[in-house]
């Protein structure tokens, strides 16, 4: 008498236990950036880097708490401020840009859950330069393990998309801020962003 109504129940239960198998294991599962970050980097290696779903890691929900103007001091007129820094301190992370015809700087990094810190920079129009820019970006990614992700190339006429996100059990957020600051000043003063208003 069990067995003739055991047996029913378990062939009833087939469709659920698919139906579940298929939304966890599926090939269309997403990545929750606040996730374990060696799940996220085993899962990213795995599948391929796509800098989009590194890129939409760093974004920003909370009020900019401090403003900082990048500002050409050779230029003496209202064109010297050339870029801004916008800092997050309550989601530990900061963004950059500057512009001038046409050509723009944009970085943003984020320290995260786990100590683990992700960075975006986008170039346009930075010709020549791009090469050096992406050499001190990558340097500052600090990547130390197999599960550290990077992407990123220059393209014609200096047009970049570079992310990368690594982990760093000694980051502390004011010193990444202020490495932050000093590099995307730099980037943004020694370009050719600050040479076109000369």
């Amino acid at each position: 008498m069990c067995n003739k109504f055991f047996v029913p129940f378990i062939y009833a239960l087939f469709p659920i236990i698919f139906a579940c198998s298929d939304e966890t294991l599926g090939g269309g599962s997403s990545i929750d950036p606040n996730a374990n970050p060696s799940t996220y980097a085993t899962n990213s290696s795995s599948s391929g880097l796509n800098p989009k779903d590194l890129t939409s890691m760093i974004v920003f929900e909370t009020e900019i708490t401090q403003t900082i103007l990048i500002e050409n001091k050779e230029i003496k007129n209202e064109n010297s401020v050339i870029g801004k820094i916008d800092v997050h301190a309550e989601e530990n992370g900061a963004s950059a840009e500057c512009e001038v015809d046409g050509m723009s700087y944009i970085a943003k990094f984020k320290l995260k859950q786990y100590n683990q810190i992700a960075q975006s920079l986008d170039l346009k129009n930075y010709g020549s330069s791009c090469d050096s820019v992406l050499d001190v970006f990558k340097k500052s990614c600090m990547l130390k393990s197999e599960k550290d992700l990077f992407s990123g190339a220059c393209k014609e006429n200096g047009k970049l998309t570079a992310t990368c996100v690594y982990m760093d059990e000694n980051a502390v957020f004011g010193e990444i801020l202020e490495n932050f600051i000093s590099i995307s000043k730099k980037n943004c003063l020694s370009s050719p962003l600050s040479n076109q208003q000369n």
